[in-house]
C-alpha cells in the first residue's frame, strides 16, 4: 500500500498542475514526457553518483527549461499552446528514446 502510495504522487501532483491550466483555459499536452524526462535526469544523476538532493535539482532544472521554452513561445512569439505543447511532447519523447537508448545501450 505503501509503495502505491508513493507512485501515485507523481501523478497527482502532475494532475494537480494540469487541473490548473485546464481551469486557465489552456492546455499541455506535454506535461507526461516532460514528466518521464525529469525522471530519466533523476536516475542518471544518481546513477553517476551525485547526491540525491542534487539530483532533485537537476530533474526540476530541466522540467523548468521546458516550462520556459514552452511559456515564451506561447506569450512572446503568440504560437497556439497546442501546437507548441505538442512539439515539446515530440522533443520529450525523443529525449525519452535517446535516453533509453544511453541507460540500456539498445534501441527500446
Amino acid at each position: 500500500l505503501e509503495l502505491m502510495a508513493r507512485q501515485t504522487v507523481i501523478v497527482c501532483v502532475a494532475a494537480l498542475g494540469m487541473t490548473m491550466v485546464i481551469i486557465s483555459g489552456g492546455i499541455d499536452l506535454s506535461v507526461g514526457s516532460i514528466v518521464s524526462l525529469a525522471t530519466v535526469v533523476v536516475a542518471v544523476l544518481l546513477r553517476a553518483g551525485y547526491d540525491p538532493f542534487v539530483a532533485v535539482l537537476g530533474a526540476l532544472g530541466a522540467a523548468a527549461v521546458c516550462g520556459a521554452c514552452n511559456g515564451l513561445l506561447i506569450t512572446r512569439l503568440r504560437v497556439v499552446p497546442f501546437i507548441v505543447t505538442d512539439v515539446s511532447a515530440s522533443r520529450s519523447m525523443m529525449a525519452r528514446a535517446w535516453s533509453s537508448v544511453i541507460t540500456t545501450r539498445a534501441p527500446s
